[in-house]
């Protein structure tokens, strides 16, 4: 059993991942692309948010919704608060950038076989998951990211929204429902689970998606659903 010391230093993130868009449908890199939801989306999104309120509409309250500024993260993260706030007065909800998808570069519009044709030497890189790869040609993409720098920005990210937490007084939050997108949450999993970022992905990241993961003092471990 832990002690009430161990319990005031940990936080739950429930990772969710934004329902579809258009360009999730014909698999064009998004990336900082803000891309709304399309239909189908908007109807996950609120199969996501109804899953949620089953399993938090007796919750005492200690709980928060943080998004993504992107607009697909953030209608997705909306749907969850409307329904979760008809039990649950005054959720805390924060849109915060730190959470955004990786930044794909000259990458971003383009399909797979477009990236294939077009930036054979990324695509490579990319199918392979080097670390170190960035897609940048001349002037463009300056802004883009590689799965390092990715990785330092996602646990960085958790870090400070669990300190958040934690430093504020009166009722606790103590789980904390952060909606994102599929390379930010697949990165968190694979430090939670001890992965390579090289490794083959092994969890399927899919459009409104839930995945768990505990903070403790900075560390992240894998929690089953």
């Amino acid at each position: 059993m832990q002690d009430a010391t161990a319990l005031n230093s940990t936080i739950k993130f429930l990772l969710v991942r934004h329902g579809q868009t258009d360009w999730n449908a014909v698999g064009r890199i998004q990336g900082h692309s803000d891309i709304p939801l399309n239909p189908i989306g908007l109807v996950q999104a609120e199969e996501c948010a109804t899953r949620l309120h089953a399993e938090f509409y007796d919750t005492d309250g200690s709980l928060a919704i943080v998004s993504s500024d992107l607009q697909r993260a953030h209608q997705t993260a909306q749907a969850i608060a409307h329904k979760l706030g008809t039990s649950i007065p005054q959720i805390p909800f924060i849109v915060n950038p730190a959470l955004r998808e990786r930044h794909y570069g000259v990458l971003e519009g383009l399909t797979h076989l477009e990236i294939q044709q077009q930036h054979p030497i990324f695509f490579h890189q990319w199918r392979n998951r080097d670390v170190d790869a960035r897609f940048i040609v001349d002037a463009a993409g300056r802004e883009s990211e590689s799965l390092f720098m990715l990785r330092n920005r996602a646990v960085t990210a958790l870090n400070n929204l669990a300190q958040h937490f934690l430093s504020q007084t009166g009722a606790p939050v103590r789980t904390v429902i952060v909606v994102s997108h599929g390379g930010f949450i697949d990165t968190v999993m694979r430090v939670a689970r001890r992965m390579s970022l090289s490794e083959a992905r092994r969890v399927e990241v899919t459009n409104a998606s839930v995945h768990r993961v505990h903070w403790d003092e900075g560390v992240l471990s894998y929690q089953h659903s």
